[in-house]
């Protein structure tokens, strides 16, 4: 995986994993704020319109032996006379509003703003583990050549807008004659040129000699070119 596609990635995971983690400790920061407002029933004394459409309600209410009014903060549809319910401040109770986040669904809050994080974890996990996937099997020092098959397009793949590059590979172990296709880490960078230019047709790839299937294409020297 080239740099690029590192950063992708993990741009991409750092994004995820702040817009979770905002929301939880936006949400968790609101309710906090909302603790200490109390339910009441109140009535809606007047509603006013203004020239632009603009509606102001204002309603009365009762704590202890104290009657309040007050403009409720909202532009609702509502009546003159109706019955609503409005949550009041205990340590200011002028301040008021119409509905309490106190009052919604945690779980729906917290499910969204821990989805966000997850895939952004999981984003910025995908280079981690290929970086770790490398550095093992580059500890066997073990290299064959293989042939350049293709390089193509990964349709089945969108990062950003974009599909990524593929380059197949194939090559045919002399000892048991298997042949083994191997296929490089997404890039986005078009090699054809470069391939065409310097002749390259085989490529080194780093296997685990006990298990093929365990490999890793080297686009190290193909991207050396590319930058000449």
């Amino acid at each position: 995986m080239v740099n690029s596609m590192k950063q992708i990635l993990t741009f991409m995971g750092v994004i995820f994993v702040l817009v979770g983690s905002i929301e939880l400790v936006a949400f968790w920061s609101v309710q906090k704020s909302m603790s200490t407002y109390l339910e009441k029933e109140a009535i809606v004394t007047k509603v006013e319109t203004d020239e632009n459409g603009n509606r102001s309600v204002y309603v009365q209410y009762t704590i202890g032996d104290d009657i309040y009014r007050e403009k409720l903060p909202t532009s609702a549809s509502m009546e003159e006379g109706e019955k609503i319910t409005i949550y009041y401040d205990s340590n200011n109770p002028h301040r008021i509003v119409e509905f309490a986040i106190k009052e919604a669904p945690l779980w729906v809050f917290i499910l969204s703003g821990g989805i966000f994080a997850l895939i952004g974890c999981i984003f910025l996990s995908i280079p981690i583990y290929i970086s770790y996937k490398k550095k093992r099997i580059f500890s066997y020092h073990f290299i064959i050549y293989a042939k350049i098959e293709d390089v193509s397009l990964d349709e089945q793949v969108t990062i950003n807008g974009r599909h990524p590059y593929r380059l197949e590979a194939q090559y045919q172990n002399p000892e048991n004659q298997i042949l083994y296709h191997f296929q490089s880490e997404w890039f986005f960078q078009e090699i054809d040129s470069v391939l065409d230019q310097y002749q390259i047709r085989q490529v080194p790839v780093y296997v685990n000699p006990h298990n093929y299937k365990e490999y890793s294409v080297d686009m190290s020297q193909i991207f050396q070119y590319l930058g000449k």
